[in-house]
């Protein structure tokens, strides 16, 4: 008997073969990372602070997350280029697709270089590609721009003050609450124009709204 030689695999069938869930979990996890590290680091860079030297691997993860679920109007903005990532290829795909028949399509346009670029697998990766670099760009934007305007309320001495912290039951500091993670939390305190940092464990007692503590003043003065 003939031995039958091995059907060769598509690309299609390669490429599912080589990236499995784990595989995007794998990306995923790393790409978190990255986004965390940029974001972070260009704004507390402007503040004079390296936030590599504050920051634990499990906060440079959450990072990103957190300012997504912390901010609904930054929300808004991901979804929005999420939605406009998958529409501006879903629409180029509709187009090819609808138009590949037409005589005049196929004499303006490379008709196999089209069907290679307009393979569901293909637009999958160029999908995650493009919200890759769209969503870093977002992240490091957003951190030049907050990181500039901090900084420069600083200097003028204008950065509101929104919270005390309590370092025991009496001892407290009127400040603007500038970042916090799991070690450390960062503010700046009231005419000063630098940033000032302090561990979390055993040093900060409670953080307080001002309009919490000052409405509490008032319901004091009227009990007694």
């Amino acid at each position: 008997m003939e031995e039958q030689s091995p059907t060769p695999q598509t690309s299609s069938q390669a490429s599912s073969q080589t990236w499995s869930i784990q595989d995007y979990l794998a990306l995923g996890y790393l790409y978190l990372i990255v986004l965390g590290i940029l974001s972070d680091s260009i704004f507390y860079r402007f503040l004079g602070i390296n936030i590599l030297n504050y920051t634990s691997f499990l906060d440079i993860i959450i990072s990103p997350i957190s300012a997504l679920t912390g901010k609904m109007l930054m929300l808004i903005a991901i979804l929005l280029i999420v939605g406009l990532c998958y529409g501006m290829l879903a629409f180029s795909r509709y187009r090819h697709l609808k138009n590949r028949h037409k005589e005049s399509y196929q004499q303006k346009y490379d008709m196999e270089k089209l069907d290679k670029i307009n393979r569901p697998e293909n637009m999958r990766r160029a999908f995650l590609i493009i919200l890759t670099i769209a969503t870093l760009s977002f992240y490091g934007g957003a951190g030049v721009g907050k990181g500039y305007r901090y900084n420069e309320l600083l200097k003028k001495g204008e950065l509101e003050c929104r919270h005390y912290l309590f370092f025991n039951k009496t001892d407290s500091l009127k400040v603007r609450l500038i970042g916090q993670n799991s070690l450390y939390i960062f503010y700046a305190e009231e005419g000063k124009k630098s940033v000032s940092i302090s561990p979390v464990q055993g040093v900060i007692q409670r953080i307080v709204p001002i309009e919490e503590k000052d409405g509490d003043r008032e319901d004091e003065t009227e009990e007694e």
